[in-house]
């Protein structure tokens, strides 16, 4: 769902609270669906709003994207499954935000050979 990368983050920031940042963010699923859908500035300001700037900061350093990845790299590598639909081109994840609005828009977006 749009806004899936931006929320699993703010759970890796949360450090000792990450199951209170995951809690919260299943407690208000539908507020922030809809932020997300807004765009990531919107539910940026919710995550902030509820966990703090510090957040965020963490949220956009190298570091936590990386986590990330290798999150979600793990999980694909270990046949694990996710909530969350992942898409890879070669070795790069693009995040949810690029696939949500649409596997057809993506593939323009990244690759437009592909549709022709």
């Amino acid at each position: 769902h749009p806004g899936a990368c931006l929320v699993a983050r703010a759970v890796i920031c949360g450090g000792n609270q990450a199951r209170q940042v995951l809690e919260w963010s299943y407690e208000n699923q539908e507020e922030l669906t809809k932020a997300g859908k807004a765009g990531p500035q919107q539910l940026r300001a919710a995550i902030s709003q509820r966990w703090g700037a510090q957040t965020l900061q963490c949220m956009d350093a190298k570091q936590t994207l990386q986590q990330l990845n290798r999150m979600l790299h793990y999980a694909a590598d270990n046949n694990i499954p996710v909530s969350t639909p992942q898409m890879y081109f070669g070795t790069k994840r693009f995040c949810d935000e690029d696939t949500d609005i649409g596997l057809r828009y993506t593939l323009a977006q990244l690759s437009p050979e592909v549709l022709k």
